[in-house]
C-alpha cells in the first residue's frame, strides 16, 4: 500500500494524495518528453527548419532527456506539477491547484514522486538521501 499525503485547505476540508507508483512516475517521464518533442516539432514547423536540422534537435533532446532529474525539475512548473498531482488524485487536483499557493503546490508533487527539500534547501530523496540541489 502506498503512502498517502494528507492535504488540509482553508475551509477545513482535506484529501489524500497517494505518493506515485513507479509506472505513474515512468508514465509522467514519458509524457514530459514527448511534450519536449513536440514542442520541438511546432518550433520547427514554424521556423521552417530543414529536417536534418529537426532530426538532429530531436536526437540532442533524446540524448539529454534523463527521466528522474527531468520529472523533479517539474515539480516546480505549473503544467509538471498538474501532472503529477493528476495522476495521484485527479478529482481533488483542480481544488488542489486553486487552493495552494505555488510554494504548497511544488512540495506536494516532489511529495509524491518521493522527494522533499530539507531545510538546508537540498533536494532529498525520501527513500535513497541527497539527490543533489534544490
Amino acid at each position: 500500500m502506498r503512502e498517502t499525503i494528507w492535504v488540509v485547505y482553508d475551509d477545513g476540508t482535506k484529501a489524500g494524495f497517494e505518493v506515485l507508483s513507479v509506472r505513474q512516475i515512468m508514465t509522467t517521464c514519458d509524457l514530459l518528453s514527448a511534450r519536449l518533442r513536440k514542442q520541438i516539432l511546432d518550433d520547427a514547423k514554424a521556423s521552417n527548419a530543414p529536417s536534418e536540422m529537426v532530426m538532429k534537435m530531436l536526437a540532442d533532446a533524446r540524448n539529454q532527456t534523463d527521466g528522474m532529474h527531468d520529472i523533479v525539475k517539474s515539480c516546480f512548473t505549473w503544467q509538471g506539477a498538474l501532472d503529477i498531482i493528476s495522476f495521484s488524485n485527479e478529482n481533488e487536483t483542480a481544488k488542489a491547484m486553486e487552493n495552494l499557493s505555488p510554494t504548497e503546490i511544488s512540495k506536494l508533487a516532489l511529495r509524491l514522486i518521493n522527494h522533499e527539500i530539507d531545510a538546508e534547501g537540498k533536494l532529498q530523496s525520501r527513500t535513497r538521501g541527497s539527490v543533489g540541489k534544490a
